[in-house]
């Protein structure tokens, strides 16, 4: 029984830990009320390497990009952390990397939602660099 409960300690402290470990876009100055235009405090969170949604729909109606190796773009689940595009032009998200060998890309646990005319929800390759290595998991695209 003790080891049960030592063992249910170190599991809910690892997960603490890893959910916890890097501050969410809230952090950045995103608000993620659904109305509010969060693109610049997420666009910021991208641009320091890893962009974590909190349990929200954030809305941005400028194209987010992911453009250094390894950035991340993430949240808790598809049903619960959502990024809503207001835009009417461009991709929502793009994976334009600025130099050459930029990879390891990562989206993944969230809902991209958007209107039928936005164009893209998600573009990968640079106009002038390949995007190699990128992970799109677990993301609804409606």
């Amino acid at each position: 029984m003790i080891k049960q409960i030592i063992a249910t300690i170190i599991v809910f402290f690892a997960l603490s830990i890893s959910v916890f470990a890097y501050p969410t876009v809230k952090d950045f100055g995103a608000v993620c009320d659904n109305a509010t235009d969060d693109s610049i405090p997420i666009q910021t969170a991208l641009n320091s390497g890893i962009a974590i949604l909190p349990i929200a729909s954030c809305a941005h109606s400028l194209t987010l990009f992911l453009r250094t190796t390894g950035t991340q773009l993430s949240g808790a689940g598809p049903l619960i952390s959502q990024l809503r595009y207001t835009g009417t032009s461009g991709p929502a998200i793009w994976i334009d990397p600025l130099l050459p060998n930029q990879h390891n890309f990562l989206i993944r646990d969230l809902s991209l939602l958007g209107t039928a005319t936005m164009g893209h929800a998600i573009m990968v390759g640079g106009v002038n660099h390949y995007a190699g290595q990128t992970l799109i998991d677990n993301v609804y695209i409606r």
